[in-house]
């Protein structure tokens, strides 16, 4: 498959960093001194997730990580539609603020649903945050809260985000395009 991928790079690592600091100023300031749960979704928010948890510890934020494991693309490039919980957040939610991390904001299903799901656990709040979205491509009406990069209607890979597991480990942002040659 690689052999047939052109990988163009998009948002530079640089990049990527300075707005990961940009944001975890603006969370921490929103969600003050009190304690709050960040939950993770699997697999492709782990690198923006570690690398966000280390610039609010800077910001002296307090916080818990949990993770959830939800899946509607499976080994395709295109979301099913179909939003599965693969493996549920662990730790008590309840009365709790909850800041919901993803990778990227597409149709906006998986985002709109387990922010639901995570209130019907109990949660007082939840945020939402992501390094990318796509608003061109919502089928649902929700916006996450706080978002690194607007981009285009692109399919991209790197810094954890993947096509069919390959590339999480790019630590930069690129747009897969088919090799037509």
């Amino acid at each position: 498959m690689a052999e047939d991928i052109i990988l163009t790079p998009f948002i530079t690592e640089k990049q990527i960093n300075e707005r990961i600091e940009r944001m975890a100023q603006e969370i921490s300031h929103t969600l003050g001194e009190e304690t709050f749960v960040l939950v993770s979704i699997l697999n492709g928010a782990f690198v923006f997730t570690a690398d966000l948890i280390r610039c609010l510890y800077n910001q002296k934020s307090h916080l818990k990580v949990d993770f959830i494991r939800a899946s509607s693309y499976g080994e395709a490039d295109v979301s099913s539609g179909n939003v599965t919980i693969l493996y549920d957040t662990s730790l008590p939610l309840n009365d709790r603020n909850v800041l919901l991390v993803d990778d990227i904001c597409d149709s906006g299903r998986t985002l709109k649903e387990l922010h639901d799901y995570l209130l019907t656990k109990g949660a007082r709040k939840v945020w939402t945050c992501v390094l990318m979205d796509k608003p061109s491509r919502r089928v649902v009406d929700f916006n996450p809260d706080w978002v690194g990069f607007k981009i285009p209607d692109k399919f991209v890979v790197g810094y954890g985000l993947d096509l069919a597991q390959q590339y999480r480990d790019i630590p930069f942002i690129a747009i897969v395009e088919k090799n037509h040659s």
